[in-house]
């Protein structure tokens, strides 16, 4: 009797676990430029990773500097493995503080957003 309720205790345990592989949302692992960064010179490109996939025709980064003026060359990529997301900064940013946006759609759907700062010496 046991031997025969096993499968279906089985059965019911994945299926109630079932809707928890979807409770987990994505979110920003690491960024380049780490947040609140002071750097000796300026960066070539923002970097950022996240935990999950993310949709790359609806996940961008824009950087701008103090006055609001975009300084990326709005050209964000994503990687092969889409957890990463990159942006090619412009030559020559001068010293101060910029600003890193980011909009992001993970697989599942939902959009992540977020900013931080970093300053250039």
């Amino acid at each position: 009797m046991i031997a025969r309720l096993y499968p279906l205790a089985l059965l019911i345990l994945l299926l109630a676990a079932w809707p928890l592989a979807g409770v987990a949302h994505t979110s920003l692992s690491q960024s380049e430029p780490a947040e609140n960064a002071v750097l000796d010179s300026a960066p070539g490109k923002v970097k950022l990773w996240f935990s999950s996939r993310i949709e790359p025709e609806f996940s961008r980064i824009e950087v701008t500097d103090a006055e609001g003026k975009q300084v990326d060359k709005g050209n964000s990529t994503t990687s092969s493995n889409r957890r990463e997301l990159e942006v090619e900064l412009v030559e020559g940013l001068a010293s101060g503080t910029y600003q890193v946006d980011w909009n992001v759609i993970a697989r599942d759907g939902h959009r992540m957003r977020g900013k931080f700062s970093f300053s250039v010496e």
